[in-house]
């Protein structure tokens, strides 16, 4: 009973300050300039033209989930539906937010756990990610939310259902945010490992059969209109591409705040008239050809994108030296570092769930040190609250450590 009296004081108090933000911004939260690939996408469905994003080839640069809750918004609220939809998606990062407390209880005590999870609604990087009109604002909470599944099934594995429900949950996460497709292995491996040597086969095998009744539906669709096996989307070999080719820095920008997204010159004209997969094919194996040709460069790249998702490629090529930018620099240069530490600290304390939490972190984060980083911190947010719980767990183990050499010290 308390520990629910906490959790809907979590919620009710993160909701409060994201509807009291959009009450201050006042008209501008009904209003929004920077529509992209999603948007498009969601007003050709409701148009009825498909899935479509330019002229009248079907994509699958984008997975499903987001454009299809961006259609419902605009079915049921107008074309502008802007203000609905960061409503709705306040209550969405604040269900998240409490959810956060739920998982982080199981790795720590209450106070820990508690304190990260106020971190998180305090935090400076995640006080706009309801406003963006981007799969990123649902899919921080769809990541908890696998999580605390992951977490229940394995304590309770007699209850089949546990299982197929995450893995349908596991694969709706994939089609909003493709990234965390790498979170399927990591789980399965996680509970294969810490089930019952007696329920190992068949819960894992519930699982995946989960995830794949979730992909499948997406995947038929896009063997049948594109001629590919796509369990997510197309544009894993254009991401590929932009994280490594001659011009590429790690980021999405070059020195100059050039964008480095697209293909230039020659490569561009082989590309012209390419249909989106064969293009992409073409773009995937440039990037292969590059790697092979240049090894050490591919691990500078690798160090520089890793460095740009988490501490933020636009705060490195700006001149804007303010007070808050110095300040912006430093907290996530602290984070990242603390983050390494105390995800260290807890595995080699063998903190329970330690090791899930920490697969699913790496496996995430090597997606984009593989292929690059954002020129914001938009990719780096979605685990900003995975982030934030292990800073705090690195602090509490310093203090520890600190409290108990003094103790040491005074001794001798």
């Amino acid at each position: 009973m308390k520990d629910g009296r906490i959790f809907l004081a979590i919620f009710a108090l993160t909701l409060a300050t994201r509807l009291g933000q959009l009450a201050y911004m006042g008209r501008d939260a009904a209003v929004e300039e920077h529509l992209h690939e999603n948007w498009v996408i969601a007003e050709n469905v409701v148009a009825g033209n498909g899935f479509l994003l330019s002229g009248t080839s079907p994509t699958a640069h984008k997975p499903p989930v987001y454009p299809l809750f961006l259609a419902l918004m605009i079915r049921l609220f107008g074309d502008e539906p802007f203000l609905a939809i960061r409503i709705v998606q306040s209550f969405i990062f604040a269900a998240g937010t409490a959810i956060a407390f739920a998982v982080f209880r199981y790795l720590a005590n209450g106070r820990l756990a508690l304190l990260a999870t106020a971190l998180m609604v305090i935090s400076p990087f995640l006080r706009k990610v309801h406003l963006w009109i981007d799969s990123v604002s649902i899919s921080l909470a769809g990541i908890l939310v696998v999580l605390l599944l992951t977490i229940r099934a394995q304590r309770d594995p007699s209850r089949t259902g546990g299982f197929v429900l995450l893995g349908i949950v596991s694969g709706l996460l994939a089609l909003t945010l493709p990234a965390t497709l790498g979170f399927v292995p990591v789980i399965a491996l996680w509970l294969f490992f810490h089930l019952p040597r007696q329920a190992r086969v068949g819960r894992c095998g519930l699982y995946v059969a989960g995830v794949l009744l979730s992909l499948l539906p997406w995947t038929v669709r896009n063997a049948i209109v594109l001629g590919r096996i796509m369990p997510v989307s197309s544009n894993l070999k254009l991401e590929l591409w932009i994280g490594n080719n001659p011009d590429a820095t790690g980021g999405m920008q070059n020195d100059r705040r050039e964008p480095i997204t697209e293909p230039r010159g020659a490569l561009a004209k082989r590309l012209a008239g390419l249909v989106e997969a064969d293009r992409n094919d073409v773009l995937g194996r440039e990037a292969l050809r590059y790697i092979w040709d240049h090894p050490g460069r591919f691990v500078v790249l690798r160090i520089k994108a890793l460095f740009y998702f988490l501490c933020t490629q636009s705060y490195w090529l700006e001149d804007d030296h303010s007070l808050n930018r110095m300040l912006a620099k430093a907290l996530v240069v602290v984070q990242a570092v603390l983050a390494a530490a105390g995800c260290i600290a807890a595995l080699s304390r063998h903190v329970p769930y330690a090791g899930l939490v920490s697969g699913c972190l790496g496996a995430f984060t090597l997606v984009y040190v593989f292929t690059h980083a954002d020129i914001g911190d938009r990719y780096r947010l979605p685990i900003d609250p995975l982030l934030i719980f292990f800073s705090v767990y690195a602090l509490l183990a310093l203090w520890h450590w600190g409290s108990s050499r003094q103790k040491v010290l005074g001794r001798n």
